[in-house]
C-alpha cells in the first residue's frame, strides 16, 4: 500500500521522483516554476497574447537557501532541513482552498 503524497516529506517525494526518471537532472530546474511559466509563455503568445515572464506570478518550490547550491545532489541533500516548511505551505494552502484533492 502506497501512502498519498500529502502523507510524505516533500524531500522524499522529490528524490523519489527523480530516481524514476520523472525530474530534470536538476530537480530545482521543476520546482523552479520557470519552465512552465516558459512554456505558458509560448502557448498564450501562439493564442495571440501579449504576454511577457514578468505577467506571470511564480512560486518556487525551491527553498532560497538551496537555490545556489552548486549541485543537484547537495540540493537534494538538504531538501529534508525544509520538509517543515514545505508541508506548512501545503497546509496553508489547503486551509485556504486552494489545493485540489
Amino acid at each position: 500500500m502506497s501512502l498519498k503524497t500529502q502523507d510524505r516529506a516533500f524531500s522524499e517525494v522529490v528524490r523519489e521522483a527523480k530516481n524514476a526518471g520523472y525530474t530534470e537532472p536538476d530537480p530545482r530546474d521543476d520546482l523552479s516554476g520557470m519552465d512552465v511559466s516558459r512554456k505558458v509563455i509560448i502557448l498564450a503568445r501562439e493564442s495571440g497574447l501579449r504576454l511577457e515572464l514578468s505577467d506571470i506570478q511564480v512560486d518556487s518550490l525551491v527553498p532560497e537557501p538551496l537555490k545556489s547550491s552548486a549541485l543537484a545532489e547537495e540540493f537534494l541533500r538538504r531538501l529534508p532541513e525544509f520538509d517543515q516548511e514545505v508541508t506548512k505551505k501545503r497546509l496553508d494552502a489547503e486551509a485556504a482552498g486552494e489545493v485540489n484533492k
